[in-house]
């Protein structure tokens, strides 16, 4: 998990600059896991209107299906069976931390729903920001 927090902070230069540099669109999303509520917290004290939500999932069964069908990093059909385990194994791992994170600052959370139904919570706390 350090390496890839240290590669999210080198992403996170370039989310930093695109969130501070004056753009024409009224909003957008910015996702990955580059995405770190410490990084957020940070940027909020220079960016104003910015509505952290983080999204994760924590079902280790719909994980293993993601990983095994689609692949963490690349195509599920590329690489070996043993190394998509540990990718689930760092997927629940980092889920955690994201969510221990996100807790300590504030920000809210909203598990992935197989129906669709995540999209739902996540307009009722950008409305309810308004």
């Amino acid at each position: 998990m350090v390496d890839q927090n240290n590669e999210s902070a080198a992403v996170w230069k370039g989310v930093l600059a695109l969130l501070k540099t004056d753009y024409s669109w009224n909003s957008f999303i910015v996702e990955g896991v580059a995405v770190l509520p410490e990084f957020v917290a940070a940027a909020m004290k220079d960016v104003e209107g910015l509505r952290p939500i983080f999204l994760y999932e924590d079902r280790p069964d719909r994980i293993r299906e993601v990983v095994f069908k689609r692949g963490l990093w690349d195509d599920a059909d590329k690489y070996d069976d043993d190394l998509k385990a540990k990718e689930i194994e760092w997927v629940v791992l980092f889920n955690d931390f994201i969510k221990g994170e996100a807790a300590k600052y504030g920000f809210s959370l909203v598990q992935y729903k197989d129906d669709g139904s995540h999209f739902d919570e996540i307009k009722k706390l950008c409305d309810n920001d308004d």
